[in-house]
C-alpha cells in the first residue's frame, strides 16, 4: 500500500512499492540499469527487468524503460532518480504499478518521475544561478566524470555485448567507418572480454545484433 503523500501526488506510488511485486511474480528475476548518455547537469538512463538470469543471458527482457533527467535544485540526486525512474518505467511497461492509498491500480508514472516534474516547475518558476553540476554535487548529487559522454548507440544491446566492459575510448581516424548494409556511422567498442579476458577494439554496426557488420581500428569493413 503506498505512503501517505500530498494531494497534487495522490495516485502516484513509489518504484520502491513496484519491485517487491515483481520479485513476488519472479523470484530469480533480474533488473539492470546502464547510462546512455550524460552531459554536465544530465543523464539518461536505461533499465531491464528479466524473468530469470538465463533470459537476462540471452537478452530476452520482459520490459525496458528509460529515462532522463537533469539538475534542479530542489532534485539534486538526479543521477540516482534517473536509475530509479528508468526502473520504474520498466516496471509499468509490464503492468506493474502497485496500489495507490485508495487500493486501486496506482498511475502509470511513478512518485519518482512525479516529484522530478514538481521539482522541473519550482525551478522554472525561480531561476537561480544555472543548473551546475558543482551544485549538484555540493547538495548531495553524485558526480559522473571518469568516462566520456555516451550516445544512444553505446547502450550494451544483447548477451553477446554483455560479455563486455564497455570503456568508450576514442581512436584516431579521419572518417568515421560506415556500415556497408546501408546503417550510417559505425559505432566503436573498446573494452576487456569478461568471457577470455583479452582487450578487442573495433567498429560495430549501430544496429547490432541485427547487423554483425564490423570495421578494425582503422576503419576497414571487415
Amino acid at each position: 500500500m503506498a505512503k501517505q503523500l500530498p494531494p497534487n501526488m495522490k495516485g502516484y506510488v513509489m518504484v520502491e512499492d513496484r519491485i517487491p511485486i515483481f520479485y513476488k511474480d519472479y523470484p530469480d528475476g533480474r533488473i539492470t540499469s546502464e547510462v546512455v548518455a550524460f552531459t554536465e547537469d544530465s543523464i539518461i538512463t536505461r533499465s531491464f527487468i528479466y524473468r530469470n538470469a538465463e533470459e537476462q543471458e540471452k537478452n530476452l527482457p520482459l520490459s525496458t524503460g528509460i529515462c532522463k533527467e537533469v539538475f534542479t535544485n530542489g532534485q539534486p540526486k538526479y543521477v540516482e532518480v534517473s536509475e530509479t525512474s528508468s526502473i520504474g518505467r520498466a516496471l509499468a511497461n509490464y503492468n506493474i504499478r502497485g496500489e495507490d492509498e485508495d487500493g486501486n491500480q496506482a498511475k502509470r508514472p511513478s512518485l519518482e518521475e512525479m516529484q522530478s516534474v514538481q521539482a522541473l516547475q519550482e525551478d522554472a518558476a525561480n531561476p537561480q544561478s544555472g543548473h551546475l553540476v558543482e551544485a549538484a554535487v555540493a547538495a548531495g548529487g553524485t558526480l559522473i566524470n571518469s568516462t566520456p559522454p555516451l550516445t544512444q548507440d553505446d547502450y550494451v544491446g544483447s548477451a553477446e555485448e554483455n560479455q563486455f566492459i564497455q570503456t568508450q575510448t576514442p581512436v584516431a581516424v579521419s572518417n568515421t567507418p560506415q556500415c556497408p548494409a546501408g546503417h550510417g556511422d559505425m559505432v566503436w567498442k573498446e573494452g576487456i572480454s569478461q568471457k577470455t579476458n583479452e582487450p578487442y577494439a573495433f567498429w560495430s554496426c549501430s544496429q547490432f545484433p541485427t547487423c554483425r557488420n564490423s570495421a578494425d581500428k582503422d576503419g576497414k569493413v571487415k
